[in-house]
């Protein structure tokens, strides 16, 4: 397929729902594959090492991307139709999935406080006061959702070893979701078990069985998945 973008025609990438995407390569990057898409293909993600940081969405529902806080800000690289979304706050990122997600659910990004921000749902007590609280929480039978779990915008994800823990092991892994398209749910991260210098976006399915769940992702090496929302 080829589209005029600003005054030029260029070969695009479309979708098996047509949905148009760009070529990493229209970027200067040369990483074409890996590209996710929300159910609608509103949204995309690329799960390149250079393309990750990213967040595609079309131009035309620009104006009904609801985000709560928005943690994100416009960067135009293609012209029309795609925005890429990145994140805002860079000077003030830390890569602590914990309090990168406390930040945003309490609209401050540079949150670097003591005190628990986030409760699970179902439950009143405070996660993030130490591994070993989390622990006990998590194994709550009222908090777990697994892979039924499906945040509201401006909650999050979390999924928590509820096993031994040891030198090197995550106890955690949290998703912040500011979007969603359907049956996904489009999340910006943090991830302490790697290095990043960026937040990076990811799309996740909230039907149970489709083995593309936050909860399918990560159960391999975390167990249970809850749901945290703002202490009120």
């Amino acid at each position: 397929m080829e589209m005029e973008i600003d005054g030029q025609v260029q070969e695009m990438h479309t979708d098996r729902q047509g949905v148009v995407l760009p070529k990493a390569d229209d970027l200067g990057i040369g990483e074409t594959a890996r590209w996710k898409f929300s159910q609608y293909g509103y949204f995309a993600v690329n799960k390149g090492v250079r393309l990750r940081h990213y967040l595609f969405c079309i131009l035309e529902i620009r104006d009904n991307f609801v985000v709560t806080r928005d943690p994100t800000m416009d960067r135009e690289i293609l012209g029309k139709p795609y925005y890429a979304h990145i994140y805002a706050h860079m000077s003030q990122f830390i890569n602590d999935c914990l309090q990168f997600v406390e930040g945003l659910v309490i609209g401050e990004p540079s949150y670097r406080g003591e005190r628990s921000m986030l409760r699970p749902l179902g439950s009143r007590i405070p996660f993030g006061q130490s591994d070993g609280r989390n622990m006990q929480v998590a194994n709550m039978k009222r908090v777990i959702q697994n892979e039924h779990a499906n945040p509201n915008i401006g909650e999050a994800y979390a999924i928590v070893r509820t096993g031994d823990l040891w030198d090197d092991v995550v106890p955690y892994h949290i998703a912040y979701v500011l979007a969603k398209d359907g049956n996904s749910n489009i999340t910006i991260e943090a991830d302490a078990g790697t290095k990043l210098r960026k937040p990076v976006f990811d799309i996740y399915s909230v039907i149970s069985d489709s083995g593309e769940t936050f909860h399918d992702r990560y159960k391999a090496e975390l167990y249970n998945t809850i749901v945290l929302r703002e202490i009120e």
